[in-house]
């Protein structure tokens, strides 16, 4: 491989582990479904009230291989401390493999001159495979993923609840406390900052949601939320 190509391994293993650290906040046990198009991880935390939906290409991967889908329930907290004691470098590997019917997920690092392997037990999970519907939204927003992390950290310090508000002119973050009532309101420039809005939309959302999306959002340089007026917040970030 060349140089460039390890680099971007390196940057893969980064983004894989950021997902699993992200999503183990959410539920202890999870499902990978594998294919030949790549890997798909849905969970749903355990009041209902948040479903992520993440697909992670083949092609992210320096190499990716799988000849018929596969299903991988695995313990997060355990999957996350194996992939943390993984040092990123460009100098070593990271292989995942298993059998066609799966029972154990066989985790290896290979360095120059020492190797690392794990047998890591699999679970049977009864997840159903969720689809998105289409929905319609009121208003669509766009904006840079570190001006969401910034602004949603400051205005949303004060209490357990952040209201998202948009209309035609402008989008903005707004709460209120026990001694405060703060917000940040954002107007459009047609660059960094795009809002599409048909009807005003408004929706209240628990910060423990927002931070979580703002942990994974780090992995993106842009996000987009989509807001309806009988529709839950839908946040989107590419990977």
């Amino acid at each position: 491989n060349s140089p460039d190509t390890k680099g971007f391994a390196v940057e893969r293993l980064g983004v894989f582990r950021k997902v699993i650290e992200s999503l183990s906040d959410f539920v202890e046990k999870m499902e990978i479904r594998a294919s030949s198009k790549g890997l798909t991880m849905q969970v749903m935390d355990s009041m209902h009230v948040a479903f992520v939906d993440v697909f992670m290409s083949g092609d992210m991967f320096t190499k990716f291989r799988c000849d018929r889908e596969i299903h991988l329930g695995i313990q997060t907290k355990t999957f996350l401390a194996t992939l943390r004691n993984i040092p990123l470098d460009d100098s070593s590997v990271l292989r995942l493999s298993c059998e066609d019917a799966p029972q154990k997920l066989l985790v290896e690092y290979i360095a120059a001159n020492s190797k690392y392997e794990a047998d890591m037990v699999l679970y049977e999970i009864d997840d159903e495979n969720y689809s998105v519907p289409h929905i319609e939204y009121e208003a669509v927003v766009r904006m840079p993923a570190e001006q969401f992390r910034t602004i949603s950290k400051n205005v949303g310090a004060f209490g357990e609840y952040i209201s998202l508000e948009s209309d035609k002119e402008q989008f903005s973050f707004r709460q209120t406390g026990d001694f405060i009532k703060n917000v940040m309101t954002l107007r459009p420039d047609g660059t960094a900052v795009t809002v599409d809005c048909t009807e005003p939309a408004a929706l209240e959302v628990g910060m423990k949601y927002i931070n979580f999306i703002n942990k994974i959002s780090t992995l993106s340089s842009k996000i987009t939320l989509s807001l309806g007026a009988s529709a839950p917040v839908l946040f989107e970030i590419k990977l």
